[in-house]
């Protein structure tokens, strides 16, 4: 009899459908992670739903450094705009407060203004313990780490980072040591100090960081499922040295995106200090520009593969729909802008503009947010996602609030979709850019340039009027002088520089004085006495005499204390002056016809004054000695520094022998010294000087006055500046000027620190680039450059707007110079526009930026929009 087995059947259909289910499953999952099949957002607790899985989203925060937007930056990264802004949020008014590494970074960790958590430079308070014992306390990291994130900081975090202890708040710590690098770097991995090198398999640290942020997030959620991950991957790329990944170092050849409106441009009078100055740039600095631009290209494209990366592992782990990335930068950059040849720092929109991407559970796909958002936001905005209250002491807002349900529309079709925010809580249209300085050296500043400046210049301008001492031109033994500065004006009181301790003094041959003696005897001279003393004290007096009358009786021929007058008329033949040094190679130190006795008394024989020309002759021997003996002084000082620059290792225990190549001249001639005598027409050097000293026309002592003689045709010129121009590559032929040890004796440590002493304007940090600088392809093949990027008084505060009738930038500097420009009218911040407005308006925009630049909290650092205000003042607090 055949039995029915019921539960087989039904535990075998079961399974099927189970199999089923989970095939339909994988594509679903695998649909989402390709950004396909959306659903619409829904309505959290705060601004969407809660999911019915009830979890929290993971949260990654990717950070790129130097990284611009208007240079044409994410033309290298077409997998970020696809997996993120595709898939996700594109905001394009996205700005930093301070466009600088350590305070824009600061502000990215706190969500505040630099003016308080006072981190105002890459050096002032940047990983000070100020910084350690107050806003390092307060970062997001900690309040995630209390809300029961799994937190992970992997790369760059402040420039002076010590790696001597681990922030609080982060759970997996890998942070960098010191500044941006890409090899030769040291990381603090969890408290330990590990030195990593030149490989790239093991050390490129772009690679490093992708990788070891994605293990992190694995191992997290292996170990740890119910907890919700949050990190930040802070790349170096594109900041220097620019090492891109070895597959990719031929890439963006070309490339001229930098080369926008503003590049090279040399209309620049009517805007500050830092701007007037540079000259309009050389071919080399244009080259080195399309080289720089090239390489920071290259740099990101690491950067963009890891984003694509970790968009696949959070896809495969099945994180994808519920992770929120944002991708950003610290600041921008510019390359050539302004004549500029590179740098950050300045108020502009190529150095404050930011590219800003964000994709996550419930945000819009493709589409571009015109709202304005800041550095400052970031923070709010993590802790908002986390379901963390924002404390009330960020300045920034959640832009999460942007995309509440009924707070949005979205227009246009698939391809240009456009957003709008359209909720009832007004959003900011102003924000507050500001590079500064804390307030003890504000207030010295202040009082340095403006309060005691005027009173301090006039006291200053009465004591060299009234000093003969610090008057110019400098005089034999001036230490000091009054010298107005060459870029400032501003009157100094500086060190005479290096007076000449031979000066000539110009005496007519009648004026000759003679001997007060009509004794008969040798000739006595006395060496270096000062002009204010006798001649002779009477000691020396006494023991002249009784010298005399004890030898004037066996003097054979008698002494000669006085030449007849025809003597004194006789003309010498030239060739008599000119000798061959060759002949003097014996006896140089000897003299066996004059000698110097301790009390400064020159004593000669007697046949030396027998004749004009015996004495002549003797002399000329004399001259022709001293400069044997100053030749041979320099070759040895030329051996010492030879031997200074070659020294052997320390380790190196055996004989080294220097192979020495014979090389031209290094040293080039420099302009004589010359005298201008009354009796005589015109200057003469100081070698002819000398030869009218032997003839009586002049003679030499310590008085008198040298002018420096400089040919007519580099006086002005930009290559006779004692220091290269600004962005100036040094010429060959001035090099010797600065220079006096041949380059390629020298170290690649000791040319950085040669190229550093040399590359120097005051009132200007400058920085040296050769061709040493960058180890990885492509390379910098054309000398050393002298780049002067900033300034010592770039200190600013500015008010940018963007609403629907504005779009300015209203700039007050430390010096009280003010600038605006008018993006509506002039896009590309062309002209400042200063004097165009009315007083009504930038009374408006000074009371405005009054406002912001000493707020605190996001309710008085947020200036929002009101449509019924006039224009031109469409702006309130």
């Amino acid at each position: 009899m055949h039995h029915h087995r019921p539960i087989p059947c039904l535990l075998l259909y079961a399974a099927l459908l189970w199999m089923m289910n989970c095939c339909c499953s994988a594509e679903r999952t695998s649909l989402r992670g390709q950004g396909l099949g959306r659903s619409r957002p829904q309505h959290h607790s705060r601004y969407w739903k809660q999911s019915a899985i009830n979890r929290k989203p993971n949260i990654v925060l990717i950070l790129t450094d130097d990284q611009d937007v208007l240079l044409g930056s994410m033309s290298a990264m077409n997998k970020t705009k696809t997996v993120l802004g595709k898939f996700g949020a594109n905001f394009v008014n996205a700005f930093v407060t301070t466009p600088m590494c350590c305070p824009s970074r600061s502000s990215i960790l706190t969500g505040q203004y630099v003016h308080n958590h006072h981190v105002y430079s890459n050096v002032d308070h940047c990983g000070s313990n100020e910084w350690v014992n107050g806003p390092e306390l307060q970062t997001f990291a900690k309040y995630l780490k209390d809300a029961d994130y799994r937190t992970g900081y992997f790369g760059k975090y402040l420039n002076n980072y010590n790696g001597t202890y681990i922030p609080p708040g982060w759970t997996e710590w890998v942070g960098l040591v010191q500044n941006s690098k890409y090899y030769n770097y040291t990381l603090c991995r969890n408290g330990q100090l590990n030195q990593h090198g030149f490989n790239y398999y093991r050390d490129y640290l772009p690679d490093l960081i992708a990788n070891d942020s994605l293990t992190f997030f694995k191992m997290s959620k292996r170990t740890y499922p119910d907890n919700p991950v949050a990190m930040v991957m802070s790349f170096p790329s594109p900041h220097g040295p620019e090492d891109g990944a070895p597959q990719y170092l031929d890439m963006f050849e070309g490339n001229h995106l930098h080369r926008t409106e503003t590049w090279n441009f040399r209309e620049n009078n009517d805007k500050h200090w830092l701007l007037r100055y540079p000259h309009p740039l050389t071919e080399r600095e244009m080259t080195f520009t399309d080289i720089l631009q090239q390489k920071r290209l290259i740099s990101l494209l690491s950067v963009d593969d890891a984003i694509a990366k970790l968009c696949g592992v959070l896809d495969a782990v099945g994180e994808l729909e519920n992770t929120y990335i944002i991708f950003t930068s610290d600041h921008g950059y510019h390359l050539g802008q302004y004549g500029l040849p590179k740098g950050k720092s300045l108020p502009y929109d190529f150095d404050i503009r930011v590219p800003f991407y964000m994709r996550g559970p419930k945000i819009p796909p493709n589409i571009e947010v015109p709202n304005i958002v800041l550095n400052i936001d970031l923070a709010p905005t993590i802790l908002d996602i986390a379901g963390v209250d924002v404390p009330p002491i960020m300045d920034g807002v959640s832009i999460m609030k942007l995309f509440n349900l009924s707070n949005y529309r979205v227009t246009g079709k698939n391809k240009k979709r456009k957003w709008r925010y359209t909720g009832a809580e007004p959003w900011r249209s102003s924000f507050l850019v500001e590079r500064t300085r804390s307030p003890e050296d504000l207030e010295r500043m202040y009082k340095r340039l403006f309060h005691i400046r005027k009173e301090k210049e006039d006291r200053l301008r009465e004591q060299c009027r009234d000093t003969p001492e610090l008057q110019l031109p400098c005089k034999p033994f001036q230490d000091k002088a009054c010298m107005e500065d060459e870029i400032t004006g501003v009157l100094k009181i500086k060190k005479c520089r290096r007076p000449p301790k031979i000066r000539c003094h110009c005496v007519r041959r009648s004026e000759t004085p003679a001997p007060s003696s009509k004794a008969k005897g040798r000739r006595f001279k006395l060496r270096d006495r000062p002009s204010t003393q006798a001649a002779l004290t009477r000691d020396e007096k006494r023991q002249q005499r009784d010298f005399i009358r004890e030898h004037v009786s066996q003097a054979n021929p008698p002494f000669r204390f006085m030449r007849s007058k025809r003597e004194s008329e006789i003309i010498e033949d030239e060739d008599l002056f000119f000798i061959d040094d060759a002949l003097l190679q014996n006896e140089l130190l000897n003299d066996p016809k004059c000698q110097v006795y301790r009390n400064d008394t020159v004593m000669c024989d007697n046949e030396i004054f027998e004749s004009r020309k015996a004495w002549v002759n003797h002399r000329k021997l004399i001259a022709a000695r001293v400069r044997l003996l100053r030749k041979h002084l320099d070759d040895l000082k030329e051996i010492k520094v030879f031997l200074k620059d070659t020294k052997p290792p320390v380790s190196e225990k055996s004989e080294i022998e220097i192979e020495i190549v014979p090389e031209e001249p290094y040293k080039k001639d420099k302009p004589e010294k010359v005298c201008t005598c009354d009796n005589i027409d015109g200057v003469i050097s100081e070698a002819q000087a000398r030869e009218l000293e032997r003839l009586g026309d002049i003679y030499l002592e310590n008085k008198g006055e040298f002018v420096l003689e400089v040919p007519s045709s580099d006086r002005g010129s930009r290559s006779a500046r004692s220091v290269p121009a600004f962005g100036e590559f040094v010429e060959d032929d001035i090099q010797d000027e600065i220079s006096v040890i041949p380059a390629d004796t020298l170290s690649r440590k000791q040319r950085k620190f040669q190229n550093k002493q040399d590359c120097h304007v005051e009132g200007m940090k400058c920085t040296s680039h050769d061709n040493d600088h960058w180890r990885v392809k492509p390379f910098w093949t054309l000398g050393h450059l002298c780049l002067c990027l900033n300034s010592v008084n770039n200190s600013y505060r500015c008010l940018r707007s963007i609403n629907e009738t504005h779009d300015f930038l209203y700039c007050e500097f430390i010096t009280d110079f003010l600038e605006y420009f008018d993006m509506t009218e002039d896009p590309h911040q062309k002209v400042n526009a200063i004097t165009e407005i009315t007083d009504d308006h930038r009374k408006f925009m000074r009371d405005e930026l009054q406002t912001l630049k000493y707020c605190t909290g996001a309710s008085n650092c947020t200036a929002a929009y009101k449509s019924n205000m006039p224009r031109k003042t469409v702006l309130r607090t």
